[in-house]
């Protein structure tokens, strides 16, 4: 009997937030703003959030592996590369940039269709 109580609270809660993202935060952003039109390629909607992290990827892969690799060979050089490691990868992940792109066309070039800038380019586009 608890068990088909617990499935139900999980079932409810489920059907709850695809109606809370899928019906009405759409409502909502289309009620209280116009969307956001994109400079580069004319596509109107909402914007995609985007992170890029700094430095390279393959590069914190590569010290990783070689760190692994000083650590089971050399043991006190492994140690050293393991706080070299440690620091990079932080760095990289304190580094990182959050913006908006167009999904159409993947550049951070959205602006809110309420400015005179994007009320000028739809004005343009149409």
């Amino acid at each position: 009997m608890n068990a088909n109580l617990e499935l139900s609270w999980i079932i409810w809660g489920g059907v709850s937030i695809l109606l809370f993202f899928g019906v009405i935060v759409p409502f909502l952003q289309g009620l209280f703003g116009k969307g956001f039109i994109c400079s580069s390629c004319g596509y109107k909607g909402y914007p995609k959030k985007s992170i890029k992290y700094g430095g390279s990827a393959a590069m914190e892969i590569f010290l990783w592996l070689v760190t692994l690799l000083f650590f089971v060979v050399f043991f006190p050089f492994g140690i050293i590369l393991l706080l070299v490691s440690i620091v990079y990868s932080f760095s990289r992940i304190s580094n990182k940039t959050k913006t908006s792109i167009c999904p159409k066309c993947k550049n951070s070039t959205m602006i809110p269709c309420d400015s005179p800038i994007g009320k000028k380019i739809e004005k343009e586009l149409q």
